[in-house]
């Protein structure tokens, strides 16, 4: 998700609210209803397209909620505080949380960002998990000049297994570490969502996302320290 994007949707939305808004005293409550449906079907799309959640952008789904309970009673007055909320309160929430979200992953490696970051935001979690190991895997073998098709532990072992011919800066206590630690992110994580028909959700993703971005940064420290050593 852009930011660009987000803004653009952002404003549909808000567009929306305020025509529902300047048209609430004299719409009758089936003329407000079908504003209330455009409404929420620009608003449901400004939460998907942007990754944020319903409690990020005010009460902006309760007050959506009473406004269509109302309406369907024809009861226009016990709900018109709910559109003044959603277009002074809601939205202006939802538009300062999203400049938040879209610098949420600035600390980020580039590729892994870009490869990445727009799976989450669109909820393809399943999806994002398999790049993360994707990504990962490249980087490990570029920054280490392997040239074989392997991956997971072999790759691992290969790099930073003990008495291994590539030249890594580390001593053979911190390398032993290092292996340890990118094997078993492999064997934990990519290899549960490989061999089983496990979903993973959102905070899981974006906490194995931040292990894989911890790991990629050492690793292009490692590879620009080893050349160093050369």
């Amino acid at each position: 998700m852009s930011l660009a994007k987000g803004v653009q949707q952002y404003v549909k939305a808000y567009e929306k609210a305020v025509e529902m808004l300047n048209l609430y005293p004299d719409a009758d409550a089936p003329e407000l209803l079908a504003l209330h449906k455009s409404l929420g079907e620009e608003c449901i799309k400004f939460v998907e397209l942007t990754g944020l959640n319903w409690n990020q952008c005010g009460n902006l789904g309760r007050h959506l909620t009473f406004l269509k309970h109302y309406l369907d009673r024809n009861d226009k007055e016990s709900c018109q505080s709910d559109i003044r909320d959603i277009v002074f309160w809601d939205l202006p929430t939802a538009l300062r949380n999203l400049s938040e979200v879209a610098d949420e992953y600035q600390h980020y490696d580039q590729r892994l960002k870009d490869g990445v970051a727009p799976l989450i935001n669109g909820a393809h979690y399943d999806s994002a998990m398999r790049k993360i190991f994707v990504i990962l895997t490249d980087r490990l073998r570029r920054a280490f000049g392997v040239t074989e098709e392997i991956d997971g532990e072999e790759l691992v072992n290969l790099v930073f297994g003990k008495g291994g011919k590539i030249p890594v800066a580390l001593d053979e206590p911190r390398k032993q570490a290092m292996r340890n630690l990118v094997s078993g992110f492999y064997g934990v994580y990519r290899n549960r969502i490989a061999h089983n028909d496990i979903e993973p959700g959102l905070a899981q993703t974006k906490a194995i996302m931040e292990m894989a971005n911890t790991i990629i940064l050492d690793i292009e420290a490692i590879s620009t320290a080893s050349v160093a050593q050369a």
